[in-house]
Parts: structure tokens; C-alpha cells; sequence
């Protein structure tokens, strides 16, 4: 039937976790605003495969979660002997977008990107004594088996500064899947 809608037990396991990355990163409550005094929430403000923006640019400050580029010598590694089991290695680029003072365009987006570098850092973060900063939050409430973080720029984005500057920040997510059953993960042990 042509125009229908598919239905599916629910969303795959990278949509769960893109998902589940977004609310996340929503959890950010404290961006200051370039001429203000308070301070910018994320809520509704980060956004899932959107690449470029339209002459609004969107709110201000926000985030866009995209696909970034494997390493061609990175492979997946087959865990199963089915050869259906994997373990997935998944990169993940964050964009971060915030006006700026036009004398200095990109101060506040390093403010910016430090805030999420420390909200993402709450997924696997450790104290002195071993324990975690904050288990209701680690790998996902056990969506990841890994997550890690390459460092971060910081650029002008056009030749209008203090319009589109932006941060850069590569994230890898490790996770376990059976591509028999897409929409579910594999068990940690």
C-alpha cells in the first residue's frame, strides 16, 4: 500500500541513543547569553541530524547531533559467531552555535563547548574514591558500552563574524548490536 506508514516495534537502537544523547545534553541549564544577564537552557534547543540552518539560524545558543565520518582503518568487530553480532563504533559529531561578541566571536563558544564536554563527561566520569559522578546517567542508562571524546575546535563559521561561529566537538559511541534485532542492545556482560 503506496503512502502508508510503516510500523516497527519501536525506534531502532541508534535513534534510542541519539535520542537519549539529545535529552541529555537538554539537561544544560547554564549557557550565558551574549548581552544578557541570565542564562540559557538547551531544552528544545539541541537538535538530531540537521546539518545547516535557515537564515533564522534557529535558537540561540543551540546544538545539532549529526553523523560524522568513520576512519577508514576502523572496523566493527564481529562478536557473534553468527556474524550478526556486533560491536559498532559510532561517530558522532556535535555542532554548538551561539552569538558572540563581534570584537571576540568565539569566546562564548568556548564557554560553551566546555559546558558540554563536562555535561558528556557525567556518562563516564569517576571520583577519587572510584565511584561513579553520576550513575543515573552512566553510558545512557546502559544504552553505550563505550563513549569517547576527541578534542573539540572552536572556529568562525563565515566571513560575518559574530554571526555563525561554531565548535566542533567528535564523540565514538560503542555499542552492542544483533542485526537480526535492530532495535535492541546487547546485555554489558
Amino acid at each position: 500500500m503506496s503512502g502508508s506508514t510503516p510500523t516497527f516495534p519501536g525506534d531502532c537502537l541508534q535513534l534510542q541513543i541519539l535520542k537519549a544523547l539529545t535529552t541529555h545534553l537538554e539537561g544544560i541549564n547554564n549557557v550565558p547569553v551574549f548581552k544578557s544577564d541570565t542564562l540559557a537552557s538547551l531544552t528544545g534547543r539541541v537538535f538530531r541530524g540537521r546539518a545547516l540552518f535557515g537564515a533564522e539560524q534557529g535558537p540561540d545558543p543551540m546544538i545539532s547531533l549529526i553523523e560524522g565520518r568513520k576512519p577508514d582503518e576502523e572496523k566493527d568487530e564481529v562478536t557473534g559467531e553468527d556474524e550478526f553480532t556486533i560491536l559498532h563504533r559510532w561517530h558522532i559529531l556535535l555542532q554548538g552555535w551561539q552569538k558572540g561578541d563581534p570584537a571576540n566571536p568565539t569566546d562564548y563558544l568556548y564557554n560553551f563547548k566546555a559546558l558540554v564536554e563536562q555535561r558528556l563527561a557525567l556518562l563516564t566520569g569517576v571520583n577519587q574514591r572510584g565511584g561513579l559522578i553520576a550513575p543515573q546517567y552512566y553510558l545512557l542508562n546502559g544504552l553505550l558500552i563505550n563513549i569517547n571524546f576527541k578534542p573539540g575546535t572552536v572556529r568562525p563559521n563565515s566571513p560575518t563574524q559574530g554571526v555563525e561561529e561554531a565548535f566542533y566537538l567528535p564523540i565514538v559511541i560503542s555499542y552492542g548490536i544483533n542485526l537480526t534485532n535492530p532495535f535492541v542492545g546487547l546485555p554489558l556482560n
